[in-house]
């Protein structure tokens, strides 16, 4: 069953299920602001969201702080996708941590490395 985010949540769903509405119906309506915020200066959210951080910290930031900052992963310069790739996911610079956060969130195909 798909809901909008106008429709009230069911009264009859168990908390749990309702938080969990409700908090997907806010994460929908934060998406939308932010495309329609960024949207509107020729941005993607990712890139207003960097240029809000690199605003707010005008000293700089290095680039594994503002990634840490936008929750990504970071892996090393060498790690590429493609194929015909002749080294493995994360063979050379990318650190156990950071490889073994994207085996776990990898969908759809199996992660070679």
């Amino acid at each position: 069953m798909t809901m909008a985010l106008s429709d009230p949540l069911p009264p009859n769903e168990p908390l749990d299920r309702r938080v969990t509405i409700g908090l997907g119906k806010i994460g929908i309506a934060l998406k939308q602001q932010a495309w329609a915020e960024a949207g509107g200066r020729g941005l993607t959210p990712t890139q207003g969201q960097v240029l809000a951080l690199l605003r707010a910290n005008p000293q700089g930031l290095r680039l594994g702080a503002l990634a840490e900052q936008l929750g990504l992963i970071v892996t090393g310069s060498s790690d590429f996708h493609g194929t015909h790739k002749t080294v493995g996911l994360g063979a050379f610079t990318t650190d156990v941590p950071s490889y073994e956060k994207i085996v776990a969130a990898a969908t759809g195909v199996p992660v070679l490395g």
